[in-house]
């Protein structure tokens, strides 16, 4: 029986080597994009497959509320169009400009 690495168990791993790590990287899958890939990746390998299923759902819906909720900012509205997500609001300046 291999050796179960607990960060990385082997049903991530498919059997040519490609990683699910090595898949969210090279995509670049933003956060909730990923786990959800982990949920489906380990599903048929847990007891409660439906369970896995459904937080692979959550995560996605995650994802849409996200994505949703930016395109509703104006964008006149927003501070910087090239904003890294996920990186808070913009600083204010000394003088009270953004």
């Amino acid at each position: 029986m291999p050796e179960c690495n607990h960060l990385s168990p082997p049903y991530y791993d498919a059997p040519n080597g490609v990683t699910l790590e090595k898949i969210v990287h090279g995509f670049n899958l933003p956060f909730y994009v990923g786990n959800a890939l982990k949920y489906l990746l380990r599903a048929d390998h847990k007891e409660n497959r439906a369970q896995d299923l459904k937080k692979a759902r959550e995560c996605l819906n995650l994802e849409i509320a996200y994505l949703e909720s930016v395109r509703a900012v104006p964008i006149s509205d927003c501070h910087c169009h090239a904003v890294a997500r996920d990186a808070g609001p913009p600083v204010s300046q000394a003088d009270g400009t953004a």
